[in-house]
């Protein structure tokens, strides 16, 4: 039997993801990486292109644009 996934799901999934890829991006020496809320969208059809296409470039291209250089 499946189970539904909720957009409560989702959210959570990606929220995670996110405070653990920031995590490992400081870890290595890199900048922190924030995604505004004026460009959730933007981020949502950049992943969505990931899951579809198997292609991350558009997703490592925006992260690229919403790093937090002087958070370090």
């Amino acid at each position: 039997m499946r189970s539904a996934v909720t957009a409560a799901d989702l959210d959570g999934n990606k929220r995670t993801a996110r405070i653990m890829m920031t995590g490992a991006l400081i870890q290595s020496g890199f900048e922190p990486v924030n995604i505004p809320y004026a460009r959730q969208e933007e981020f949502n059809v950049a992943l969505d292109e990931l899951f579809r296409t198997d292609d991350g470039i558009t997703l490592i291209e925006f992260h690229t644009t919403c790093t937090m250089p002087d958070t370090i």
